[in-house]
């Protein structure tokens, strides 16, 4: 795992195979420990919250069965 340390309007670019995602943190909320964070790529990039991601993929595979 790579650790960076960003300030807000600081972003982090990911190339993945040539599709380039802008990770930006956007807000640091005081006093509640969350990160706003915004993500910027190209249409055909799906980005999804990890529970999100995790319940599609338990729901795909019970399809399969």
């Amino acid at each position: 795992m790579l650790v960076l340390s960003r300030l807000p309007d600081e972003s982090v670019i990911i190339d993945v195979g040539g599709k380039i995602i802008r990770v930006t943190i956007l807000e640091i909320r005081p006093n509640s420990n969350k990160v706003r964070i915004g993500f910027t790529a190209d249409k055909e990039v799906i980005i999804h919250r990890e529970e999100v991601y995790e319940q599609a993929k338990e729901m795909i595979s019970k399809l399969k069965m």
